[in-house]
């Protein structure tokens, strides 16, 4: 045992109260579209502090705020040229980038009222798109725009898509899906049943097909797969939909898409028959991938598509 007359004289190492004080505004959903504020102090004392920066930029009052909600192509990922030029856009300050829309939970069958469990083993899955835009892929595209509109009702929230991304977002707006079992009855048939929350639980007195919520502003759609006369039908439907003169419709396609030669006039001609706020961004090269150029002037093409789209989306 140490004598107290040693303790007085070495007291040995002095021990610190640490104070936390987390603030936050905002809840972070299961899917994570929730976009909230945060702020961590540390404190010693209460004499010093350091603080974490928010997740969501700062706005700005010369420019409005955009939140992006990415939808993956058929095999559910942006790809490395799309994810690139999304990349891009979120250098601006008023631009936001929300979570890959994805398979959060086992989807049930719609025929039957009894939902899955929550927390699926093995999900988050992505969400592709082989066979279609099922009522499956709907339920999950639809569920990402409730949710982020709901949660960021201040902001302009958009799809920013790629290939079937953009076919998906559509038909969330149609709120249509597809039904390849009797496309020659009806091709589109427009969705019904309840509509689920991130956890695959049904929302209390929603059911489909939904309104569009009125910030959800529009889509930017990469190499939109304009192919045969039926998807070329669904998009000139966009005409007669009730928010037309309101959603912004930004198609970013290539003049080197090998399935569809004719794919910038074919798009240009579409576009002046749905009419309002509707436009087309030429990638010269271009592939399917829209953003996939070759060339020595391939940075320059990319660079001027992607500061279209940016103009686009904050004018």
């Amino acid at each position: 045992k140490t004598p107290n007359s040693l303790k007085s004289q070495h007291p040995g190492p002095q021990r610190k109260k640490l104070n936390i004080d987390i603030r936050t505004s905002g809840e972070l959903s299961s899917d994570c579209t929730r976009i909230s504020k945060a702020q961590i102090c540390f404190s010693t004392d209460c004499r010093s502090t350091m603080s974490a920066p928010p997740m969501k930029k700062q706005k700005t009052s010369s420019t409005p705020s955009i939140i992006l909600i990415p939808i993956g192509g058929s095999f559910g990922k942006l790809g490395e040229k799309s994810q690139a030029s999304l990349d891009a856009l979120a250098t601006s300050p008023s631009i936001t980038v929300a979570p890959l829309v994805k398979r959060n939970y086992k989807e049930p069958d719609l025929k039957k009222t009894i939902p899955p469990p929550p927390n699926e083993p093995g999900f988050p899955k992505l969400l592709r798109g082989g066979n279609g835009v099922t009522p499956k892929v709907l339920l999950h595209t639809t569920t990402a725009m409730l949710d982020t509109c709901a949660a960021n009702p201040d902001d302009s929230v958009y799809f920013y898509t790629t290939s079937f991304g953009g076919r998906a977002a559509i038909h969330t707006i149609l709120q249509r899906f597809e039904d390849k079992k009797k496309a020659a009855e009806e091709p589109h048939p427009l969705m019904a049943g309840p509509v689920l929350d991130a956890s695959g639980l049904p929302r209390e007195g929603i059911s489909f097909p939904v309104d569009l919520p009125s910030n959800f502003a529009g889509i930017v759609s990469c190499g939109y797969p304009l192919y045969g006369p039926v998807r070329q039908d669904l998009l000139r439907s966009l005409s007669d939909h009730p928010r037309k003169h309101n959603l912004k419709l930004c198609f970013v396609v290539g003049d080197k898409d090998k399935d569809a030669p004719n794919l910038v006039d074919d798009m240009k001609a579409i576009i002046e028959d749905i009419g309002g706020n509707a436009k087309v961004v030429h990638v010269e090269g271009g592939k399917h991938s829209c953003f996939d150029v070759t060339g020595k002037d391939k940075d320059q093409i990319v660079a001027a598509a992607v500061e279209e789209i940016r103009e686009f989306l904050l004018k």
